[in-house]
């Protein structure tokens, strides 16, 4: 049954929302987290945690905007359909598996990359991205729970505008190929951090093939806590250890 509410997402509008939005992430990284380093003199992973925060909101935000622009309730029977956060067969859930496996060993074997691209940018737009390698987080529970958090938050907040609300929107207009244009859109989402586009990559077209194939939000949320659960888990070595 097609919804009738739903219209289709010509290419253009597709980048402008995904570009753009990663442009509101580079203001945030290159002007937002120097000024709250300096203003609260705190670390500067402390400022991008803040930074991290605000942007997630802000797909929020657009997510639920755009969402209410096409003129449907916040109920959640119809959040649910929009957004086809449905489940899906076991054939598919193995493949949703073998995908946490391959965007992650994709990411971590591509991380290589990361350093000379990095060299080639500008102190001001590489610096906030660099972590506080020395900073002591051992018995910091608090950081560790925060950081779940924001890391519960940033998956959530993009799998709901990207993979909830947008993808099926573009999958109207680009049909069969939609999975690789969504796939590089979302790598381009990330421009705002030019070193890990290459590493993001592969996974991201696995993002949309699942998600496409699925025609299911939980693909991604499954994906996505796969990645980002790796940056938990690695602090959490560190607070525990």
């Amino acid at each position: 049954m097609v919804d009738a509410k739903l219209e289709s997402m010509p290419l253009r509008q597709s980048c402008l929302l995904f570009l753009g939005l990663g442009g509101v992430a580079f203001l945030l990284s290159t002007v937002g987290t120097p000024w709250i380093t300096r203003t609260f003199e705190i670390s500067k992973t402390s400022s991008m945690m803040g930074t991290g925060a605000l942007l997630f909101a802000v797909l929020t935000i657009v997510a639920a905007a755009m969402y209410s622009h096409e003129g449907r309730s916040f109920t959640w029977s119809e959040i649910k359909d929009r957004l086809r956060i449905r489940n899906i067969s076991r054939k598919d859930w193995l493949l949703v598996l073998l995908g946490v496996l391959i965007v992650d060993a994709t990411y971590i074997g591509l991380q290589f990359t990361a350093k000379p691209i990095a060299g080639l940018f500008p102190a001001w737009l590489s610096d906030p991205y660099r972590m506080d390698t020395t900073l002591d987080q051992s018995g910091d529970y608090l950081g560790l729970v925060l950081f779940t958090g924001l890391i519960l938050f940033n998956v959530v907040s993009e799998e709901v505008l990207w993979r909830g609300y947008a993808l099926p929107r573009q999958e109207l207009t680009h049909g069969r190929d939609t999975w690789w244009i969504h796939g590089l859109l979302w790598t381009g989402f990330h421009w705002f951090k030019p070193w890990d586009l290459i590493a993001l990559l592969p996974g991201a077209l696995v993002y949309g093939w699942l998600s496409t194939r699925t025609k299911s939000m939980i693909p991604g949320l499954v994906l996505h806590i796969g990645l980002n659960g790796l940056g938990i888990l690695l602090m959490a070595l560190r607070v525990f250890g």
